[in-house]
């Protein structure tokens, strides 16, 4: 039918969603991250069908991360300042209640800040390898299959990007 998706986004949505998601979290509080989950997956098929692209993006969660990161930029780059005189109080009664993040939200958005810290100081192959092996769980042939290394040089370039991972979160792990 015309206009209608080639690409499955229901699966792409099953597989990726939580992980986009976790990174709003991370980044969002309350409702918003689903707003703006919602948002990506809304632009991400709405350029595919401008694109008139039959199948999905080479690397989905990469993919879709960027458009998020994207959105991000775009909510706080349109945001209204904040009033620094204003102290939440309606009428001129008490603050008005706002709910805190628990504890263990923190330590996500926290964790969440720190892996992204980390990807972003990557050097690309690592970033790149690290991504498709810890994050979209694929195999080693397969990565090499789809970038083109060696199987060596995917071993070298996850382990690598594990590394850096694992310093970077250091407090986080037992």
């Amino acid at each position: 039918m015309a206009g209608e998706s080639a690409v499955d986004w229901q699966r792409i949505y099953r597989e990726h969603g939580p992980a986009v998601l976790a990174f709003l979290r991370s980044r969002l509080v309350g409702d918003a991250a689903e707003d703006l989950l919602q948002e990506t997956f809304v632009r991400a098929i709405r350029a595919e069908q401008r694109r008139g692209a039959a199948s999905a993006p080479e690397q989905p969660r990469a993919y879709l991360l960027t458009v998020a990161r994207n959105l991000l930029a775009n909510r706080r780059r349109d945001a209204p300042p904040e009033d620094p005189l204003d102290d939440g109080r309606e009428d001129g009664g008490e603050p008005a209640a706002t709910t805190a993040p628990s504890d263990a939200e923190a330590d996500f958005r926290e964790l969440g800040a720190r892996l992204q810290a980390a990807l972003e100081t990557m050097p690309e192959r690592q970033r790149q390898a690290f991504e498709m092996a810890v994050l979209d769980q694929q195999s080693y042939r397969s990565i090499a299959r789809r970038t083109g290394w060696t199987l060596g040089q995917v071993k070298v370039n996850v382990h690598r990007g594990r590394a850096r991972a694992i310093r970077a979160l250091a407090d986080y792990l037992p």
